[in-house]
């Protein structure tokens, strides 16, 4: 065999094997500790939370803008890292579906920084959250997929990316509280679901 062809040893050879493998992941997923749903809940009452504040700042002039959201993304992203990191050493090992979860995210999570800071400045205006809610939807739709979970997929994906539409349909200051709903209700319910069955899985 050259030594430019890959090595396939390690991969499923035909349908049946694919789909064991497809099957093995998506199981595998539901038992890794690294997406228990924390992660799921402190972004939807951090972000709730920095959505009302920011609808605030528009309704009263504070004048807050970037430097709100660059103390809210940095402060997001350290305890993302710190959840993820103490996820991983009470598992006492990585799985591949794990990975793939967070990978998953950290994508969405970079093109929305980028969204927000680099988008914001320059052409997208009023129009970041909208963005940034297709995105968020996406991750969900993906996350699904992996989990298997036909209710994440559906509820949690098509609600973000309904609420992207509608941020676009209805463009103003109170796109901060579609925001801050739709981080209730398909950030941190999702993460609350995701978190009891992670308690049960453990517990079986």
């Amino acid at each position: 065999m050259s030594h430019l062809e890959p090595d396939t040893h390690d991969f499923p050879v035909n349908p049946a094997e694919e789909l064991a493998f497809i099957r093995r992941v998506m199981q595998d997923s539901r038992r890794t500790a690294v997406d228990n749903g924390m992660n799921y809940m402190f972004w939807g009452v951090w972000t709730a939370l920095a959505a009302i504040v920011g609808y605030c700042s528009s309704l009263f002039h504070w004048h807050l803008g970037l430097y709100l959201w660059a103390v809210v993304i940095s402060i997001g992203w350290g305890v993302s890292w710190l959840l993820i990191r103490q996820s991983r050493r009470r598992a006492g090992a990585t799985s591949l579906a794990g990975n793939l979860l967070v990978a998953v995210w950290a994508g969405c999570g970079i093109a929305s920084t980028l969204v927000g800071f680099v988008g914001g400045t320059t052409v997208l205006g009023n129009g970041i959250t909208g963005v940034i809610a297709l995105i968020t939807g996406t991750g969900f739709y993906i996350s699904g997929v992996l989990y298997g979970s036909a209710w994440l997929r559906y509820y949690a994906a098509f609600g973000w990316w309904l609420t992207g539409v509608l941020m676009f349909l209805f463009p103003g200051i109170h796109v901060m509280l579609m925001l801050a709903s739709a981080m209730i209700l398909f950030q941190l319910v999702p993460g609350i679901i995701l978190y009891r069955q992670w308690q049960r899985e453990q517990a079986a």
